[in-house]
């Protein structure tokens, strides 16, 4: 265990271990002696990657899961460790075999005298020598059961089975990874048939007890729903998804109304960021004139933006470094006659290279949202130090404001990206960019 000192405060951290000159942290626990034959060593010992998060986070997570499989497998003997698991299908593999391969009669010249596959005989003979040697590991008893009966699908399994075909980025698989990690965290990594409904509402009451948002719990909800279904089928597990129908309590009664700014307020960002003039302004200034997400604005290319011409716009859309969140937000966007000054600022600071905005775009990895939203968040907090005003204010801003100006709300979501467009919105260029800006001009007639 580790212990920091704070003040006059010391926290002590158990199954963390930091080791060697530069503190490097591991996790360390010790199996239960009636469990060390069946998880196949007395001591659990891994170094940790401090890029999944906290040391002590890590620990409490891994500890709790831990816990709970343990207690599983007190209660019910043919449950495997996950490790244990792998160890043993391994095992058959040496041997050209898999979990079922018992179950299937050989065909061939040499079928009377095998009765099975070549190979099984070769895993039977080698299973009795240990046997007769008293050499026997967990490995290979759980092998051996596995040829009859597959070995159960535990519930951490699901998530490689649910990413097969995904084409989903590094960032999201890490983020959303720790939904699964929190079920596990709460009911055990237990055998999926045997998670219950009960489970599911066992999750869902620990989340909401957690302090989480409503929202929140229902994002994780449907996340893990979607896990269980497609996992599922690609396992070939004929189960009820113990999370169809679970709903999160009294969902969105916790919700924080977005404030929006009134026209004199759209005229005080537009004068600070006149005055600040840097990346970080002409970034405000899309995300006001344009209803962008952050992430949008702060991953556009130079080829993305059009300066020249009847109406100068603005292409958001997916690329290596920046995808965008539904179809419908690949869209183009005419440039407001304010914004347009401080784009062409920005095209003139940055002139080599791609990226709009080189600060959150490094070469080789994704833009860095975070970051850009980070610092917007903190210009907003000074400029409006009595609001509750974040960076989605401003979607929900110019909403409001082409609702003002008696725009349809299908030319709105469409300008905005809302992925609740109607099919046939999605087929075409859509409408021409001088009406876009018309719209634009009528929202918001700032110069």
């Amino acid at each position: 265990m580790a212990t920091f000192h704070f003040l006059n405060t010391s926290i002590t951290v158990k199954n963390l271990l930091l080791l060697g000159k530069k503190k490097t942290p591991y996790y360390q626990r010790r199996v239960p002696a009636e469990l060390v034959k069946r998880v196949g060593i007395k001591l659990i010992k891994f170094k940790l990657d401090l890029k999944l998060g906290s040391a002590a986070t890590q620990v409490e997570r891994v500890a709790a899961w831990h816990d709970s499989l343990f207690a599983q497998m007190r209660n019910d003997p043919d449950l495997p460790f996950p490790s244990q698991k792998k160890a043993a299908l391994g095992l058959l593999y040496t041997y050209g075999l898999k979990e079922g391969s018992g179950n299937e009669r050989f065909e061939g010249p040499d079928a009377d005298q095998y009765g099975h596959f070549p190979q099984l005989a070769d895993f039977e003979s080698d299973y009795m020598y240990k046997k007769g040697k008293g050499k026997l590991t967990e490995a290979d008893r759980l092998a051996a059961k596995a040829l009859f009966n597959p070995l159960p699908v535990m519930v951490s399994e699901l998530w490689d089975a649910y990413l097969k075909d995904d084409q989903r980025d590094a960032d999201w698989r890490k983020k959303n990874k720790t939904y699964i990690d929190n079920l596990i965290k709460v009911i055990g990594d237990q055998a999926v048939v045997n998670v219950t409904i009960e489970n599911a509402r066992e999750f869902r009451d620990r989340r909401h007890k957690d302090g989480v948002k409503t929202r929140t719990v229902q994002k994780e909800i449907n996340l893990i729903k979607a896990v269980f279904k497609k996992g599922m089928r690609e396992l070939g597990i004929k189960a009820t998804n113990p999370f169809e129908g679970i709903k999160a309590v009294a969902l969105g009664h916790d919700s924080v109304k977005r404030e929006t700014l009134e026209a004199e307020e759209v005229q005080k960002a537009l004068n600070a960021c006149r005055k600040a003039g840097d990346d970080i302004a002409t970034i405000m200034l899309i995300a006001l004139f344009t209803g962008c997400r952050v992430t949008e604005a702060a991953g556009l290319r130079k080829e993305d933006v059009k300066v020249k011409g009847k109406t100068p716009s603005m292409f958001f859309r997916a690329h290596d470094m920046r995808r965008v969140k539904t179809a419908n937000s690949e869209r183009e966007i005419p440039i407001h006659p304010t914004l347009l000054p401080f784009i062409k600022a920005q095209l003139e600071l940055e002139p080599k290279g791609t990226p709009l905005f080189k600060r959150y775009n490094k070469r080789g990895q994704k833009t860095s949202g975070d970051a850009a939203s980070g610092a917007l968040n903190k210009r907003w907090k000074v400029i409006f130090p009595n609001k509750k005003i974040t960076n989605h204010c401003f979607r929900h801003t110019l909403e409001d404001r082409l609702k003002d100006a008696d725009v349809p709300q299908y030319r709105i979501d469409e300008i905005l990206g809302h992925s609740q467009q109607s099919s046939g919105a999605q087929y075409g260029k859509g409408r021409a960019l001088d009406k876009k800006l018309k719209d634009l001009m009528a929202a918001l007639p700032f110069i």
